[in-house]
């Protein structure tokens, strides 16, 4: 027993001292954890330090004639080119990912002869706004895109195998990433042209200018080739001469690549389909100032900062033009998805009247379809800015040092509960407008996103108005929550900072506010428990007619007098409310007629139920039907009772007129109450007979 127990101390102390390793393990772990946030943090500051300080900073001057012979030596040297291929076996039997990049390749090459056919008859077809879909633009885009695949991958795959050649040279070091770099540019180029082409997408699909597309065509065909070719030798001269940025080759590319945008910009800017359009002339001019920019940098010894800003315009170049394809998509699309709506919206409508005529008021289904177009209008165009604005601020804030310094200025420190260390987080001038634009985006699109929402929801989802209207209002809900939070975590506010606020609002609500807070609680119970819907024929609070808008205070009931009453969220949970239509739009219509005594019962029968069948608004589900309820005081009294979907007055008016005609063309009396008059005869009556002259009757006066 004693051996048993000394074991068992004996592991319970190996235990212990394991655990107590694994906690100092642990502590050293997340030590060194904030140590290398630490240092990534001080890198990523002494990068932008030395990228805002070294961009004025002269590194080139253009009478070193020795460097520029001894990078031409190096570029045209045929002992170099010699050894390429060797170089490019070795580099494809050691490098991992060489094999799977030679069969992409060879794929490409393939099924570039397959899906040529597929793209012409796709392009060369009628495009009718009827026809069209989603699918024919990102199908017309996808094939562009592996057309013009072969020539890139293949000098992506020569740069790939030659980036870790052997033996290796100061030139395949070079011409690796050149290639790669052109493997990148040659797709772009290619792809615009063939996307700008007659038979292309932008053309056929995304209705792009013709004149606009060939005159950019006419331009690539020079400039395109001309700016690869010097963004290769640039990228080769870089990393010969790292040291120099490149030195007068790389000076020499540069000034190659600015001089042929800037004459492509102006070019483009003389002609006159150009110069119609603000944004796009706009464009041209902030491309040819910097491309002159570049030139002067240049003058000034600057080769560092002019390439620096050619990289940064070329990449600005690139990513607005993918910007507009994927924003003309878009807008294509949902024009396609209004034009097909608005198409439903008018045959239902003409399917339920039976109504030709073109003067008619249009359908209130097709005006709200018409009304779409705003909306996802401004939409498009706030998630364009928006999108330009964010990655113009990320390719040039590293360039424009002047942009950091809304990130330097200080205007408050809160303390930030995520660090660990507890130092206070610096909230910024930057983060003050972020917060700002955060509030104007959530502003747009919770205005805007139940039209959108709409078209979605009308075009994937079987859903009534009424539930649309609701996923709509939940869904601004939903926007309104998530901008107000990250406003809230921009300018540094956490819910454990704001607790007393919560506290006193509480209070207030307990006091003041509880009126409101219950309309709006009960506003959101009416939206997910939907008894009441946009739609819906209610009896509420004294009123009775359709249900237009659910707000978060009181819903709006517009009667069938055109007056609308302001019903409180509140009364409609807690209160008593008859909808007439909650299961189904049906609703019950009771036409009362009272007949003579001595009438045909069958007959008035046979006719109120052929009455109803020539209403248009009777439902034939569930059918109509006339009983004899009673005998009156002064009448048989007869009841028709039918179902109508929409227009109860109308239907009442109609069906009481159609009766009338057919009772009196039958001859059967609709009867009045009769009154029997008793006279007092306790009394002898006093009568007098007057003789009453006609106006022609010659009388004596």
């Amino acid at each position: 027993r004693e051996l048993v127990n000394g074991l068992v101390n004996q592991r319970a102390e190996l235990l212990a001292k394991n655990l107590q390793s694994l906690s100092s393990l642990l502590r050293q772990l997340l030590d060194n954890n904030e140590a290398a946030v630490k240092l990534i943090e001080t890198t990523d500051n002494f990068h932008r330090f030395l990228l805002g300080n070294l961009l004025w900073v002269r590194n080139f001057s253009f009478v070193d004639m020795a460097t520029f012979t001894r990078q031409l030596s190096v570029l045209f040297s045929p002992s170099q080119w010699a050894q390429l291929p060797a170089q490019l076996s070795w580099g494809y039997r050691n490098e991992s990912w060489s094999t799977g990049l030679l069969v992409i390749l060879l794929l490409s090459l393939l099924l570039r002869r397959q899906l040529r056919p597929v793209y012409t008859s796709l392009l060369s077809r009628p495009v009718l706004l009827s026809d069209s879909s989603l699918w024919h633009i990102v199908a017309g885009l996808a094939l562009s895109a592996l057309l013009v695949a072969p020539w890139p991958l293949l000098l992506y795959f020569l740069g790939y195998c030659l980036q870790e050649a052997e033996p290796a040279s100061q030139f395949s070091d070079a011409i690796a990433p050149a290639l790669k770099l052109g493997a990148k540019l040659l797709y772009i180029l290619l792809l615009t042209r063939l996307i700008a082409s007659r038979q292309g997408v932008g053309r056929r699909f995304l209705k792009w200018d013709s004149r606009m597309l060939d005159s950019l065509r006419s331009e690539l065909n020079w400039a395109g080739p001309t700016i690869c070719l010097a963004f290769m030798v640039d990228i080769f001269a870089y990393h010969l001469d790292v040291v120099a940025s490149g030195g007068p080759l790389g000076a020499l590319s540069t000034i190659t690549v600015a001089c042929a945008s800037i004459a492509m910009g102006l070019r483009l800017h003389r002609q006159e389909i150009f110069s119609d359009d603000s944004v796009l002339r706009l464009a041209l001019r902030l491309g040819v100032l910097v491309a002159l920019s570049v030139i002067a940098m240049l003058m000034m010894g600057l080769l560092f900062a002019a390439e620096t800003y050619l990289i940064a315009l070329a990449r600005s170049v690139i990513f607005l033009a993918l910007i507009k394809v994927i924003g003309d998509a878009l807008e294509r699309w949902l024009l396609i998805l209004r034009a097909r709506l608005e198409r439903k919206a008018r045959e239902d409508y003409r399917a339920n009247t039976e109504l030709e005529s073109e003067t008619q008021e249009e359908p209130e289904d097709l005006l709200d379809v018409l009304s779409l177009s705003e909306a996802h209008s401004k939409l498009l165009a706030l998630a364009r800015f928006l999108s330009s604005a964010v990655v113009l601020f990320v390719i040039w804030s590293p360039s424009l040092p002047a942009l950091n310094l809304l990130d330097s200025i200080t205007l408050w420190h809160v303390t930030d509960s995520a660090n660990p260390i507890g130092d206070p987080r610096a909230i910024t001038l930057f983060d003050m407008l972020l917060s700002v634009v955060i509030l104007i985006v959530t502003g747009l699109v919770t205005k805007h996103l139940p039209s959108i929402s709409e078209v979605f929801m009308r075009e994937w989802f079987n859903m009534s108005g009424g539930a649309r209207y609701a996923t709509s209002i939940l869904l601004q809900y939903l926007v309104i929550a998530i901008g107000g939070s990250l406003f809230l975590s921009t300018i540094g506010w956490e819910w454990g900072k704001v607790q007393w606020l919560v506290a006193a609002m509480g209070v207030g609500i307990g006091f003041g506010l509880q009126e409101i807070v219950a309309n709006f609680i009960s506003g959101i119970i009416i939206l997910f428990e939907r008894p009441v819907r946009v739609g819906d024929i209610i009896s509420a609070g004294g009123a009775e007619g359709v249900v237009k808008k659910i707000n978060p205070r009181a819903t709006i009931i517009e009667t069938f007098e055109r007056k609308e009453h302001l019903i409180p969220n509140k009364e409609l949970i807690t209160g008593q409310v008859i909808n007439w239509s909650l299961s189904e739009n049906a609703v019950r219509v009771v036409i009362p007629v009272g007949i003579a005594y001595g009438s045909d019962v069958r007959q008035a029968l046979a006719l109120l139920l052929e009455a109803a069948t020539e209403v248009t608004q009777v439902l034939e589900e569930p059918a109509p039907r006339a009983t004899f309820e009673d005998f009156g005081d002064n009448a048989l009294v007869l009841w028709l009772r039918c179902y109508v979907s929409e227009d109860r007055p109308g239907a009442w008016t109609e069906l009481r007129t159609i009766i009338n005609d057919k009772f009196t063309d039958a001859g059967i009396v609709i009867s009045f109450p009769q009154r029997d008059v008793h006279l007092d005869t306790l009394e002898p009556l006093q009568l007098e007979v007057r003789h009453l002259s006609n106006p022609g009757d010659n009388l004596p006066v």
